[in-house]
């Protein structure tokens, strides 16, 4: 009796119940993960993503949308990402007065844009497409996708197309691997990409780019 009461009482009780309460979490986990494999799986392509809606840059702007950090310390990050979120690129006129602003020269505003690959110097395309490039994704062919992508569009990874409709640039991991190779088109997430259903894909916004620009007109 004295055994059994030292066993139950003792360290090997809670090293027990952890291990019995990790298998459920594990359990859990696996059962969650099968479901949206099952869903991601039969879920078809969704609808195109609409033309991002960015703002013409003008220094007046520019300056208005990034003062909300002007007192903030080491915030020259926060303001170049609302610059980007605002414009959809970070305009070289802005240099001089993001120096200003945060008390910095010129050139270090120049080092963190060109040190972070995110902020983009150059007006992007309507759209901006992500062709994932991870591990996962380049099993299920996404090298050749990639190339298929880049052919079509006649651009490279970090440029845009002649006609201004599509901005390119690579990704590693969307979070969608059991529908690799995936790419994401803003904020929108495709899976089961193919040669063929990104060119149908592109066609459709493309024209949905050009019904934009009319309509603006």
């Amino acid at each position: 009796m004295r055994r059994r009461t030292e066993w139950f009482g003792s360290s090997n009780t809670l090293k027990a119940l952890k291990f019995f309460t990790k298998f459920e979490q594990g359990r859990s986990t696996y059962k969650d993960g099968r479901r949206s494999f099952l869903l991601s799986r039969y879920q078809p392509m969704m609808p195109a993503a609409s033309p991002a809606r960015l703002q013409e840059f003008t220094l007046e702007l520019a300056t208005h949308v990034v003062q909300e950090f002007k007192d903030q310390p080491g915030a020259l990050i926060s303001a170049l990402h609302k610059l980007q979120e605002t414009f959809g690129y970070v305009d070289e006129a802005a240099m001089p007065m993001l120096g200003k602003l945060f008390n910095v020269s010129r050139a270090e505003v120049h080092g963190v844009t060109s040190f972070y690959h995110d902020f983009r110097r150059s007006k992007p395309g309507r759209y901006t497409i992500r062709v994932c490039q991870a591990e996962a994704c380049q099993a299920m062919g996404s090298e050749a996708l990639t190339a298929a992508i880049k052919q079509q569009l006649d651009c490279d990874f970090h440029e845009t197309t002649a006609d201004g409709n599509f901005t390119l640039e690579k990704v590693y991991c969307l979070g969608n691997c059991a529908c690799s190779p995936n790419i994401m088109v803003d904020k929108q997430t495709y899976g089961r990409v193919t040669a063929d259903s990104f060119k149908k894909l592109s066609a459709t916004l493309a024209d949905k780019a050009q019904l934009s620009k009319e309509g603006s007109k």
